[in-house]
């Protein structure tokens, strides 16, 4: 895996950008795979009550695109999002994630992650025509994003 303590500076990095854990934490998670390519990674759904009523881990095992509360790039037993590196104990008891509402979790396929990104409806908060420039720029993308994900 690539330097940690670049990783974990790229991180406060990409925290800064407004509202990115309001509907850009799977474009984040999205990116972190392209930019740790040569490292084993799965995206992580994270779910809630309403998401289990609403049938998402099924609709995700069938291939259905799907968003969700919010998701994490797994590397091995550590979880990464935008606001750090941790274990898979601590991860329900980030701030981003709402403990109390968070009951379940699902790994989803990186192509269905990127077909989910475009299809379903994410928070608005969050400005990809602002933001998605910034992440490709920071995690040294090469337009990838820009390229795969729409506005």
């Amino acid at each position: 895996m690539k330097n940690l303590n670049s990783l974990s500076r790229k991180l406060k990095e990409l925290n800064q950008l407004e509202n990115i854990n309001s509907g850009g934490c799977a474009i984040v998670a999205y990116a972190l795979s392209k930019y740790l390519i040569n490292t084993e990674t799965e995206i992580i759904y994270l779910l809630t009550k309403e998401d289990l009523d609403n049938d998402l881990i099924s609709k995700i095992k069938e291939g259905k695109t799907s968003n969700c509360h919010h998701s994490v790039l797994k590397i091995e037993d550590r979880y990464i999002d935008t606001e750090g590196i941790t274990s898979k104990y601590k991860i329900f008891n980030r701030n981003s994630c709402f403990p109390d509402e968070i009951v379940a979790s699902i790994s989803v396929p990186l192509d269905l992650v990127l077909k989910s990104i475009n299809e379903e409806y994410w928070s608005n908060e969050f400005s990809r025509k602002d933001n998605l420039l910034k992440i490709d720029n920071i995690l040294n993308l090469n337009g990838l994003l820009i390229r795969n994900i729409e506005v």
